[in-house]
């Protein structure tokens, strides 16, 4: 199956100005092949790691050698997500090197008048060798990104960006507050049937604490919706999702109709909609912060969906030992699965069975077919990872080469265990086990990050939707109507909550209304 896509910058293009850490807005400092010039978005994973790379990078002989003149000014740094887009295609800004984040409104096909990318290809950069070791930068990256990596661009083939994070969406919980209140030796729910029970264990009794809390303006929730949609789907179901067609590869509105949809829809509703009473009565209200701040209290909610820099972003506001309260739990398995596997009758408790199973690294379950074990152990594999962290060269760069021996030295095992020190166990998507390359910095992660580490060692890596033509030309996201579906789930008011069939069937009516007059519009943005 051809994957039809292509590298996303961000959301808008213009020319913005805002304030830079340790240094003075705009200006420009010299913009000789001798000086980068690097700015770092503040999302999440915060500026300090890039400084300490800068560091190293600064006192390697071979460096000094190269470039006797180095310069490499404070680096500029924002929260704005539009901030590197807007610079970069106004074909003016003196930044050589862009730490960003993806989103999924304009393409890094993006020509000036000249014709011309705004955006230096990188495959040059993922040829060369590692400053320092055997391989090249291609040859160390995880091979789900190598392979979604290459884009389509002005009729070239290449790469035009270079990831510098790896990080899962995931559902977070207090972990003493589990312990106080379910026990000890509680075993963590391995299918979402078990997940709703658990949050039923969590509320009985005059001791009982509210299972989630979360900001449902950010609707970080959603991803969970993602996760379980391609868990009953099965990867290959749900690319085609992205692909835009149908199991005859050809492009359909039929897509908006993969009962996977309706199926995670349906849980998360069951898991946070108000007549669950499983969400704090302030999810509307709360901000993302302020829901960070109560799951590491755990006495108002023990559980959101979060990313793993959730530890750093926390640490100037709360002790180690708040900290370490902090647990990552694995994807429960969605339950429904069991429709789509030769045993459609198989139980609930025989599916947490065979999870344990696959999380024991075993192969089969006696009296289970092996295509349904080898579909309960891709679901369980599953992995969402955050959307594209990546590192951008304007083409107009003056300093092009510097950049990018700077990004290839980035990748180099010294400059991981910065990175993994710096952020406390973050990790980007190269190979670097550093449980045996540094057991004493893996020692000192907390579990959380350690169960991460793991999970990312043996997943599923699902498709990364901003890479998919149908998302960048086409317009079309996951869940098309509705902006917001966390809130969706949430909402106080009548006319703002929305079911999960009335979330499925409206992308549905959307899309084939008027004989399939909005579904004709997306295959004309595609060219088809």
């Amino acid at each position: 199956m051809n994957k039809m896509k292509q590298l996303m910058s961000l959301l808008c293009v213009g020319t913005l100005c805002v304030s830079v850490a340790a240094a003075a807005g705009c200006s420009k400092v010299s913009n000789d092949p001798q000086t980068l010039q690097i700015y770092v978005g503040e999302f999440g994973y915060g500026t300090e790691w890039l400084a300490n790379i800068v560091a190293d990078f600064k006192e390697e002989d071979w460096v000094k050698a190269k470039y006797p003149d180095l310069s490499i000014p404070a680096l500029q740094s924002n929260s704005e997500k539009s901030y590197a887009a807007d610079q970069i295609t106004s074909g003016k800004t003196s930044i050589d090197l862009f730490f960003t984040t993806l989103s999924a409104t304009n393409s890094l096909a993006s020509m000036g008048v000249d014709g011309k990318s705004y955006f230096e290809e990188l495959t040059d950069l993922y040829e060369m060798t590692v400053p320092g070791e055997q391989g090249t930068v291609a040859s160390k990256m995880e091979k789900t990104f190598l392979d979604n990596y290459k884009v389509n661009v002005g009729g070239k083939q290449g790469y035009y960006a270079l990831p510098w994070a790896q990080g899962p969406w995931g559902l977070f919980y207090n972990q003493n507050t589990v312990k106080n209140k379910l026990g000890e030796n509680y075993t963590l729910p391995r299918t979402t049937d078990e997940l709703k029970q658990m949050c039923e264990d969590l509320k009985v009794g005059a001791d009982g604490v509210t299972p989630f809390i979360f900001s449902a303006k950010e609707d970080y929730e959603h991803y969970l919706a993602n996760i379980w949609w391609a868990q009953y789907e099965g990867y290959d179901s749900y690319e085609r999702y992205w692909l835009g067609q149908d199991r005859n590869e050809t492009y359909s509105s039929t897509i908006f109709s993969q009962q996977g949809r309706l199926e995670a829809l349906t849980v998360l509703e069951e898991l946070i909609g108000n007549e669950s009473g499983n969400s704090h009565k302030d999810v509307n209200v709360l901000d993302f912060t302020q829901s960070q701040a109560a799951l590491i209290q755990g006495t108002e909610g023990v559980m959101q969906t979060n990313g793993d820099w959730v530890q750093r972003e926390m640490g100037t506001i709360s002790s180690d030992e708040q900290l370490n309260r902090i647990a990552l739990m694995k994807t429960p398995v969605i339950s429904s699965i069991v429709k789509t596997l030769k045993d459609t009758q198989m139980s609930d408790a025989t599916l947490a069975a065979v999870v344990d199973a696959v999380d024991r690294g075993e192969t089969s379950y006696a009296g289970v077919d092996p295509a349904d074990f080898a579909k309960i152990k891709e679901a369980r594999s599953m992995v969402n990872l955050i959307g594209g962290h990546d590192a951008l060269i304007p083409s107009y760069s003056t300093a092009k080469e510097l950049a990018k021996d700077f990004l290839a030295y980035m990748v180099s095992d010294k400059s991981l265990n910065t990175y993994m020190r710096t952020t406390k166990g973050c990790k980007m998507p190269y190979r670097y086990d550093v449980e045996t390359a540094d057991p004493e910095l893996y020692a000192s992660f907390t579990d959380m990050q350690k169960t991460k580490l793991n999970m990312l060692k043996d997943c599923t890596v699902m498709p990364f939707s901003e890479l998919y033509e149908l998302n960048y030309i086409g317009q079309v996201r996951d869940f098309n109507t509705y902006d917001n579906l966390t809130f969706c789930f949430t909402a106080s008011a009548a006319r703002d909550y929305h079911t999960a069939p009335e979330v499925f069937n409206a992308d549905i009516e959307y899309y084939t209304k008027a004989n399939g007059a909005e579904w004709q519009r997306v295959l004309q943005r595609l060219g088809v």
